[in-house]
């Protein structure tokens, strides 16, 4: 037994207007499923956080940015153990918090917990810093002289790691 492949059989003909619907059905259905996937919301999530650090008596804004912030609303966020009382979504990636005080220096978790429960960690996130000299320093990156700013000596001039 044999199978006939159409090999030796030439194409069907096909008439110009049916192919132009074709193409049209073909570039219609694509269109619409592009369309889809791009209406598509992606999930949510947090991954930017500035400026990362602010003087330990609190009240300067800082932005927390991401993906899809909007559909964490309304949030709670942390400083560490310290709740944020003062947020406002800025757009829907963006949020605008105002850091909330701290009792000495140090770098904390920054926590962002949506509606749903559903929680974002940044670790070490935000330093907190006791002056201004200070957060001069870390206000360059994070860094002085290229090199991570890791403690304040009793100098008051920032160390740096070799």
């Amino acid at each position: 037994m044999s199978f006939d492949r159409g090999l030796d059989r030439p194409p069907p003909r096909i008439s110009p207007v049916m192919a132009l619907i074709g193409m049209r059905v073909f570039w219609g259905l694509s269109s619409i499923v592009f369309m889809l996937m791009a209406c598509q919301k992606s999930q949510p999530f947090i991954d930017e956080i500035h400026p990362g650090f602010g003087l330990t008596h609190g009240g300067e804004k800082v932005v927390i940015k991401g993906n899809n912030i909007d559909a964490l609303m309304p949030v709670s966020i942390y400083f560490g153990n310290q709740r944020v009382y003062m947020s406002q979504l800025h757009n829907r990636d963006t949020l605008w918090v105002t850091s909330p005080a701290s009792d000495t220096e140090q770098v904390v978790d920054v926590r962002v917990i949506g509606n749903d429960g559903t929680e974002f960690l940044m670790h070490n996130a935000f330093r907190y810093v006791a002056n201004a000299d200070m957060a001069e320093c870390v206000n360059i990156s994070k860094q002085l002289n290229g090199k991570p700013v890791l403690e304040r000596s009793s100098k008051r001039e920032p160390q740096v790691s070799k």
